[in-house]
């Protein structure tokens, strides 16, 4: 029996492939869409359609709408990742890290996001966290995170005291259900148990759909499907067959998909359908069509698409049907650009009154929300500058040059896959004459063009006379722009060949100092290959032991150069007892390491804003330099670590009693590659990292050094973030 299903369940996989293909009726046609194809990061948590057929999705960049021809990125207040989404009347409600708001159009059809965070009366620093649900019930918009529920009642939020708990409304009912809690009803911004029974184990019903039976079904994780009763609250697992399949693969979301399947996504294995009885009869995952096997939310759109969202990319599934699925093919008329910007333009509005800076080129951008524009062809036609409709074309906008002054309809229409039509859009402009087109102009220029006509025989003789100077000193002034254009261009050859030379030194340390170790390796493994002394051998280990480390050294500090340079800044409250913790635990099998007493001056619980990674960074390299160039001859070596408060900064002192650095080098030392001795440790990258790292992060650096006596790095920063 099991091999039966297996093989059913396999074969199923090949029909729907085929029919894919084919496009035979019940077939899904599968297109998927790449960070590429919508400019923004790959991983998307959520999906909702507002009103006008555009859909949206929760993208970590921030909200994307697409709506069937282009794509649009809204970015939210920190340019925080956004995580959850609402469409309710003509707003899409938003939760980020830290942030919720919503977005709409403004007057001139832009997008506009406006934050509700300050209606909560709550420090910056207090993180309301990673809003994941926005559940509407009534007049109220309830927002979800792990550390709190929070109320919008159109004009205040309202704090519900609920951690580590989901979300879900049945009717005008909203419940919580709190991890080994049960379940909760919120009632006046309390919750009530109405059931302690329903208590998972580091699990939560975080959705709830209709079954296709009646039945009312609660989504979970890792405990898979339950149904639960309205009036009594109780909760038994589902009967669905393939309710332990989804329990082991981490059901993620699930919905009723054309009035027969239940659609499932999980976390594990893809996208599975289910029948009425929950026998599984479709299934898709990366290896047959998706972007990606860790699928997260679902929503279908007005006309029966299915969008799943996922941390690769975005699915669309189209059931094929040979119904004419057109019924709600609506063509609008989205933007107007001129003058390579944005005109004020709003859909609502009758007639676009182009100003007087208008120079004569237009272009209208179009769409038909809910479809997309490979399955349509467009017609357009500007009345009072042509003739007729054009031919119909995939071009999803039209761009006009060179318009006179005057009044304008832009009419434009779809056509689905070759057959049925849209009604027209249309939009009356107005353009503007310029006056030195009117008649008045014509005559005062003809006028104009007269007099000088006149006045130019009358004084030819003396204008040559005078053109002549004019054109000695015109010929002295250009031939000085060009003795400062020629030592411009001299100074520019002079900055790029210094430039050239920095990339060539640079290219040439870099292979010199990864090459040298990988000979000198090359060099001993042939040497121990012909010692047959076993002691003699631990000696070549050791040395090529030695070759590794430094190479591993140099690419290290590589990484944290090119890391420096293209990463974001990522600042943070940090504590920095717990980076100095987590240095020193990196430190305890460094060399020689047992030898040095490290002194930590630091008051407990000091925290500033800052990127902890690069810190760490900085304070690794100077504290590894100090127990590279100690003097282990003196009685006690140490390296003390202190910090002070001053003014509205923060001073850190690496201070050590080695060896100390000569004055003569002191300036250099922060310079690329640079050592004071070609026996001196490492790839002379280290300082130079720290230097460049601490101006990324908006600080600043000195070193006051005494030779043979030791040396100690002031680091100083801003305490508050800016």
């Amino acid at each position: 029996m099991c091999y039966f299903k297996k093989f059913c369940f396999l074969f199923s996989f090949f029909i729907l492939s085929i029919s894919a293909e084919a496009a035979e009726p019940d077939s899904i046609i599968i297109k998927t869409f790449s960070a590429g194809d919508y400019k923004a990061t790959s991983i998307n948590y959520s999906a909702v359609e507002g009103e006008d057929g555009v859909v949206y999705f929760a993208n970590e960049s921030g909200v994307l709408a697409y709506d069937g021809s282009e794509w649009t990125l809204i970015s939210v207040k920190d340019f925080s990742a956004v995580t959850a989404l609402l469409a309710k009347d003509e707003r899409i409600f938003v939760g980020a890290g830290n942030e919720l708001g919503y977005i709409e159009r403004n007057a001139e059809g832009v997008y506009e996001y406006t934050s509700l965070r300050h209606l909560l009366e709550l420090p910056r620093e207090e993180s309301v966290g990673f809003i994941w649900q926005i559940v509407s019930v009534g007049k109220d918009i309830y927002f979800s995170s792990m550390e709190m529920l929070l109320r919008y009642d159109g004009t205040d939020i309202h704090k519900i005291d609920v951690k580590k708990a989901y979300i879900f409304a049945i009717g005008e009912k909203l419940f919580v259900s709190p991890a080994e809690k049960g379940l909760a009803l919120v009632v006046k911004d309390s919750l009530h148990t109405v059931n302690k029974e329903f208590s998972l184990k580091d699990d939560n019903a975080f959705g709830y759909l209709k079954g296709l039976k009646g039945e009312q079904l609660l989504v979970t994780a890792d405990n898979g499907i339950f149904e639960i009763d309205t009036s009594t609250y109780k909760t038994r697992p589902w009967k669905g067959k393939e309710n332990d399949f989804l329990k082991k693969n981490s059901v993620y979301f699930g919905l009723t998909w054309q009035d027969s399947l239940y659609a499932f996504s999980t976390a594990k294995s893809g996208l599975f359908f289910l029948n009425r009885e929950g026998e599984i009869v479709k299934s898709f995952n990366k290896e047959n069509g998706l972007t990606g096997t860790y699928l997260r939310e679902m929503v279908t759109d007005k006309r029966g698409n299915l969008w799943v969202t996922s941390d690769s990319g975005l699915n669309y599934l189209q059931p094929y049907s040979s119904e004419n699925d057109s019924s709600l093919l609506k063509t609008v008329i989205r933007s107007v650009s001129g003058n390579e910007q944005n005109l004020p333009f709003s859909s609502r509005e009758s007639e676009l009154v182009l100003g007087e800076a208008f120079t004569g080129t237009v272009v209208f951008h179009y769409a038909t929300p809910g479809f997309h524009k490979d399955e349509l062809e467009y017609s357009y036609f500007l009345e009072g500058f042509e003739e007729g409709w054009s031919n119909w074309k995939s071009d999803v906008k039209k761009e006009y040059t060179n318009l006179n002054g005057g009044s304008y309809t832009f009419h434009v229409k779809a056509r689905y896959k070759g057959k049925t039509e849209s009604l027209k859009a249309s939009l009356p402009i107005s353009i503007p004459t310029p006056w030195f087109k009117t008649t008045p102009a014509f005559i005062l220029g003809f006028l104009l063009l007269s007099t000088v006509i006149l006045s130019g025989v009358h004084y030819r003789t003396k204008r040559l006379h005078l053109l002549n100077k004019r054109l000695g000193k015109i010929i002295s002034n250009r031939t000085q722009e060009l003795v400062e254009q020629r030592e411009q261009l001299r100074a520019t050859n002079n900055e790029l060949r210094i430039k050239n030379i920095e990339l060539d030194n640079f290219v040439y340390r870099s292979s010199h100092d990864l090459v040298a170790p990988l000979k000198s390796l090359k060099g001993l493994i042939n040497v121990a290959q012909l010692e047959k002394e076993i002691g003699n051998q631990e000696i070549y280990f050791r040395l090529m032991h030695s070759s590794v480390d430094k190479l591993e050294d140099f690419i290290k500090s590589i990484m944290e150069y090119s890391s420096n340079s293209k990463k974001e800044l990522v600042k943070e409250n940090i504590d920095l007892n717990l980076i100095l913790d987590c240095i020193f635990e990196d430190l305890k099998y460094y060399k020689r390491i047992e030898k040095i007493d490290l002194i930590r001056n630091i008051e407990e619980g000091t925290r500033f804003c800052t990127d902890s990674k690069r810190l760490k960074i900085i304070l690794s390299n100077l504290i590894t330099n100090s127990i590279k160039y100690h003097n282990y001859q003196q009685d006690k070596p140490t390296i003390e670590i202190k910090s002070q408060l001053k003014d509205e900064d923060i001073l850190i002192h690496v201070i050590d009693n080695g060896r100390g650095i000569e004055e003569a080098y002191l300036p250099n030392i922060f310079d690329m590659f640079f050592r004071a001795t070609d026996s001196a440790e490492g790839s002379g990258l280290g300082l130079y990292i720290v230097k460049d790292t601490v101006k990324k992060l908006g600080g600043e650096i000195s070193v006051a050094s005494e030779y043979r006596r030791g040396t100690t790095f002031t680091l100083r920063f801003p305490r508050e973030c800016t």
